[in-house]
């Protein structure tokens, strides 16, 4: 009876099967380091003993990362964030052409060692140098024998480039040459430079470096590629919110703002896209690096979330109280419209924009009226703050953190739990 006849034996078995397998693999592995002189094959069975225990063992879809030294931390994040076992290939120095041993020399290792569901190319940075059409050429073989070893297999290839907003001479043709690649196979392609990982208002610096990521780094590049993969692969409703500090927060990682409260209560993915002090009209340009305007941030939008989103939730306006109220509506109209047309078939909702007190700015009206036209111009929905009287009952400085502009926990608490209360009101995740 073969191992895998054995595997599939009848459920009583299972576990006494399963602790047979990874015996024979501990004893096997053990004899095999101290017989590493006997015929190549060997190594081969034992890794293909091992591959088919863990597939039997853990049922979690598992993620292949194969890369540089950019690599070496971030994917452990990525795994447990999207709930994926993870193996993975990085070795500083390398690519599709370049080091020592080149993605393509370490395909049949990887092949014979893991089993993959899904595939995460990120590499090239250290081809950039070397001559675009070469590289091009070595990513179009690799890519193909990975998507032969793994034919059931999602490709995700992340496009080369360092954490800065500098591409490299070559990065143009290397990453044209990359997409290709990618769709020739069915793969998904996560473009850094269209996404402005690194620029639109995200300061790079203490990021990483030309040879690896930094601590912080890690986390941020973690977070970007689970913000894509999530929109490419899990099924649950996205929630995108475009807002200003009360959905950006304070950066305090102990305070859970309020459009991640949301998605949590409504059981969905949020796509977050928030910067203090900005709105349809307003930036701040004396921050460094800069905040702009939700239509300036539009771009990085769509290139993020491509695939689909489900829920825009439009939550700003505040920062733009104090300006001329037609240069305010004329700006979130063409925003409203342009997010209706990247995504006809969401849902969008906007938030009227209000501070936590009853009393409201003087050009509110007319940015009100303004709203509400083009709103229903899309035929999105309005959330009013002011007509369901959010603050007619609560002291508004107690929600508010110390500087008066951000909410602290107890007020992201509270305008998540309005913010759902609305949507309910109107149908959406009821």
């Amino acid at each position: 009876m073969s191992m895998r006849d054995m595997l599939r034996g009848s459920r009583h078995r299972i576990p006494v099967v399963a602790a047979a397998v990874l015996a024979a693999v501990t004893v096997g592995l053990a004899g095999y380091s101290l017989r590493n002189t006997e015929v190549s094959h060997s190594q081969a069975q034992l890794r293909d003993v091992a591959t088919v225990a863990s597939m039997k063992i853990d049922h979690r879809p598992t993620l292949l990362v194969v890369g540089d030294s950019y690599g070496v931390m971030y994917p452990e994040t990525v795994a447990d964030k999207m709930g994926w076992s993870l193996t993975r290939d990085t070795l500083d120095g390398t690519g599709f052409v370049s080091g020592a041993k080149p993605f393509i020399d370490r395909l049949s290792g990887d092949v014979a060692s893991y089993h993959a569901d899904y595939v995460l190319i990120d590499g090239g940075r250290n081809d950039l140098d070397q001559p675009p059409d070469a590289v091009v050429a070595a990513a179009d073989q690799y890519i193909d024998e990975v998507h032969s070893a793994w034919p059931r297999a999602e490709i995700i290839v992340i496009l080369p480039t360092y954490a800065t907003p500098d591409v490299a001479a070559g990065y143009a043709t290397v990453a044209e040459g990359l997409s290709r690649a990618a769709a020739r196979v069915g793969g998904y392609v996560i473009d850094p430079v269209t996404q402005r990982w690194y620029t639109g208002g995200v300061d790079s610096k203490g990021l990483g470096s030309n040879s690896h990521l930094y601590p912080i780094g890690d986390a941020f590049y973690a977070d970007k590629v689970v913000a894509n993969l999530k929109q490419m692969f899990d099924s649950k409703p996205t929630l995108l919110v475009a807002g200003d500090s009360f959905a950006a927060g304070v950066g305090d990682p102990n305070n859970m703002t309020y459009p991640y409260l949301l998605a949590a209560k409504m059981n969905w993915n949020l796509a977050l896209d928030a910067e203090g002090g900005t709105g349809f009209a307003s930036g701040i340009d004396s921050l460094s690096p800069p905040t702009v305007p939700f239509m300036d941030r539009l771009g990085r939008d769509e290139a993020t979330y491509n695939r689909h989103i489900d829920y825009i939730l439009v939550d700003g306006g505040r920062s733009d109280l104090g300006l001329p109220p037609e240069q305010v509506t004329a700006a979130a109209d063409e925003y409203i419209k342009k997010i209706r047309s990247d995504w006809p078939n969401a849902k969008i909702v906007i938030v009227l924009p209000n501070f936590p007190t009853p009393v409201v700015a003087q050009n509110y009206p007319a940015v009100v009226h303004g709203l509400r036209g083009t709103a229903e111009s899309v035929g999105a929905d309005v959330i009013d703050p002011k007509v369901e009287h959010w603050y007619s009952d609560v002291d508004g400085k107690t929600l508010m953190w110390q500087d008066g502009a951000h909410l602290n926990s107890k007020g992201d608490a509270y305008y998540a739990g309005k913010v759902m209360e609305s949507l309910k009101r109107m149908g959406i995740g009821s």
